[in-house]
């Protein structure tokens, strides 16, 4: 994937609208921010871009941008982490007057990326991950 703002495991969605990810102190390595698409899409599993953090920078995204940290390789990260939820907008969607987050959802398309597939969050992660196993070993067998 590009590399821009970008789990080996996505392990986050959260029912926000915005998440600010701020990078305090820490000498470190890896442990990138990973995003793919936002939930409800047809692209919500797609790997977009990876994001490295780096002291004294923000990264601000919207909470239903799915998204997960890579492992830090080394050393030690401090972030604040602030969660911003809007009670309009909540109450909005629970009256009928707008869809909530993810809805409706979109057909996914294509198949999805490796490092999009959530344990938490797809309830065919299971079987996306057997499939991906198959077409890993189909592509070996052609030499691929």
């Amino acid at each position: 994937p590009p590399s821009c703002f970008l789990p080996r495991r996505l392990s986050l969605l959260l029912p926000l609208e915005v998440t600010l990810n701020v990078c305090l102190a820490g000498d470190f390595s890896g442990g990138g921010l990973r995003f793919c698409g936002q939930f409800g899409s047809g692209t919500h599993r797609a790997a977009h871009c990876v994001a490295s953090h780096a002291v004294g920078q923000a990264i601000l995204h919207l909470g239903r941008q799915r998204h997960g940290a890579d492992d830090i390789l080394t050393g030690e990260r401090y972030n604040l982490i602030l969660w911003a939820r809007s009670s309009a907008f909540r109450a909005a969607a629970a009256y009928g007057h707008i869809p909530p987050d993810g809805y409706p959802k979109a057909a996914e398309q294509g198949e999805p990326d490796r490092e999009c597939l959530s344990r938490s969050n797809d309830d065919d992660y299971e079987e996306q991950l057997r499939r991906l196993q198959e077409r890993v070993r189909a592509a070996a067998r052609l030499g691929l």
